[in-house]
């Protein structure tokens, strides 16, 4: 679990280049669930957007928290929108052994993807006033956040509950995944249509979300590894990062010294359509990252 946040300062997006607004996109159960929308000034109508949702093993959250702007200032200046988003904490009252409930984790999983799709719904209404592309949003997120982001991703292919506030004819762009694994209630999960181009990084000795996945019965937790064995027998687009060694540090890491690769992604895979499959190996065993 990642250590207490850090602060931010409020004006760390508010300078000359940069504005911020936080809006409420949704309240459930008397809590409000906000957004930080980021943009580069000056930008002409038609940006894509990037929702990020930060980690916290479900338990807490911080939209801008400090190991995360290095990503969210370089996606700006490369002229994304970039929405950072609460989301609802299944896990926040429960004890530490909450989360090997397979049902509880179900539950807790499923009501943060509605969160998601409820804060993409909100986008998508105010495109206009936000000068967005609707037709360019990826989700991203890190650690629990990048399960919701692949998990959204999913849910909208296989039009499943979670993913119905949306609009029928809408799909996510992109998803990019820090140490993040896709969880199925029905065994191994299938895409009813393709999923978006997809990147993932993890660590290969993460035991806080496997790097490879868990099955129980129906229930199936599948890590990036086992993840792109599927895309790769399905032949769907996907860029893969392993980190030899490492573990959940991943979740932060390539936010921190991967941006290039990011923004690489996004060019070749989405702007681009390039259908690659990249499968890269990282090793350094000296390489230290605070988080």
């Amino acid at each position: 679990m990642m250590e207490k946040n850090k602060n931010v300062p409020d004006d760390v997006f508010v300078n000359g280049e940069f504005s911020k607004q936080t809006v409420v996109y949704a309240s459930k159960a008397g809590n409000d669930l906000k957004m930080d929308i980021i943009t580069r000034k000056g930008e002409a109508k038609g940006k894509p957007c990037v929702i990020f949702m930060a980690g916290g093993g479900f338990t807490h959250i911080d939209r801008l928290r400090d190991i995360y702007i290095p990503y969210m200032t370089r996606l700006a200046e490369e002229g994304f929108i970039v929405a950072t988003i609460d989301y609802r904490l299944g896990l926040k009252d429960k004890a530490p052994g909450a989360i090997h409930d397979l049902q509880l984790l179900e539950n807790v999983i499923e009501a943060a993807v509605e969160d998601a799709c409820d804060a993409t719904r909100y986008l998508l209404e105010h495109a206009d006033k936000l000068m967005l592309d609707s037709h360019c949003i990826i989700i991203s997120g890190s650690s629990a956040g990048g399960m919701i982001a692949l998990s959204a991703d999913w849910s909208k292919r296989n039009e499943r509950k979670a993913a119905s506030v949306l609009p029928s004819d809408f799909q996510y762009s992109g998803v990019i995944g820090f140490a993040g694994a896709l969880f199925s209630n029905c065994g191994l999960p299938k895409y009813e249509v393709a999923p978006a181009p997809t990147m993932m990084f993890h660590g290969t000795n993460d035991t806080a979300v496997f790097y490879k996945g868990k099955r129980l019965g129906n229930y199936v937790m599948l890590g990036s590894s086992n993840l792109v064995d599927l895309f790769a027998l399905e032949n769907y687009p996907y860029y893969i990062k392993r980190y030899k060694g490492k573990g959940h540090e991943v979740s932060v890491l390539p936010m921190q010294q991967d941006l290039d690769e990011v923004v690489w992604f996004i060019r070749k895979y989405i702007f681009g359509h390039k259908r690659y499959k990249v499968d890269v190996w990282f090793e350094d065993e000296a390489e230290e990252v605070q988080w």
